[in-house]
């Protein structure tokens, strides 16, 4: 988990901030100029708007029916560090008489340039955000439903999701629920006042840490994203609170506003960019 921002931290990037202030006008000139335009075509990028039942190429059909059990063979698993059980992976060795090999990874990015390069795995930890490009970059194989019986004990809500319509390449691997702390004494401690703050925050555009994370900074924060409004990425610019103008909306959030309008822009007309692409 990444750690808190330092005093010192922040000063150096406040400093390199100050020098590149400047620039923003000229990104965003220069991200309107070359933005492509919307005759371009663009790769199919499912969202909760956007189901897709993704196609099955024929020269990367799922494995035939009634193969039987590899003997001795080693079960290869990419996949996030610590998110398997060292037990359940020697219990399943023990079971099935078979040997599990895991590499890790840190993010998607990453991993998704290992495949790229054709390291072979048997099973990947993707992220829904991340199928359009597996499946269309030929990185996944379909699945062939016989070998994996015990699918049918999946929760009905994820049985057809919306980014792999009839689970051609994917299965779900866990669920989870995320919890969010806050300061009472920045944020309302009443759960009503919490979620009109929230509503408010999401009409505007923009988010707000005043102090909140480090005594004397004053950060603005805004999302870029993706195909069907979904948040892909964010922007945060920060500023020391004694030199922050009288107008810090219009000095920082709209400037900010724009440039994560021009990005999402990009993103949603051309999804098959990196944000290594658009920057």
């Amino acid at each position: 988990m990444p750690q808190p921002t330092s005093r010192r931290q922040f000063l150096a990037r406040a400093a390199i901030l100050a020098a590149t202030a400047p620039t923003l006008g000229a990104f965003l000139q220069a991200c309107s100029k070359n933005a492509p335009s919307s005759s371009q075509p663009s790769m199919t990028l499912a969202a909760p708007t956007n189901p897709v039942k993704w196609p099955i190429p024929d020269d990367n059909k799922p494995i035939a029916d009634g193969l039987s059990p590899e003997k001795g063979a080693t079960l290869k698993i990419y996949n996030y560090a610590d998110y398997l059980s060292p037990q359940a992976v020697k219990a399943f060795e023990d079971q099935y008489q078979t040997k599990i090999e895991i590499s890790t990874f840190n993010d998607g990015d990453e991993a998704i340039t290992k495949l790229r390069s054709g390291v072979d795995f048997d099973i990947y930890n993707a992220n829904y955000t991340e199928i359009s490009r597996l499946v269309n970059g030929g990185l996944l194989r379909p699945l062939n439903h016989s070998y994996i019986p015990n699918i049918k004990n999946v929760w009905e809500g994820f049985t057809n999701p919306w980014y792999d319509q009839e689970w051609r390449y994917t299965v779900p691997y866990t669920i989870y629920t995320t919890g969010i702390g806050w300061r009472t004494d920045q944020v309302p401690a009443d759960i009503g006042a919490l979620k009109a703050q929230i509503a408010q925050t999401r009409a505007r555009g923009w988010s707000v840490d005043n102090e909140e994370n480090e005594p004397g900074i004053f950060c603005f924060g805004a999302a870029i994203r993706g195909v069907g409004g979904v948040p892909v990425a964010a922007i945060s610019v920060s500023t020391l609170v004694f030199r922050q103008k009288d107008n810090p909306e219009a000095s920082y959030a709209a400037p900010l506003l724009d440039t994560c309008r021009v990005i999402s822009e990009r993103i949603a007309q051309t999804p098959a960019l990196s944000m290594a692409d658009i920057l």
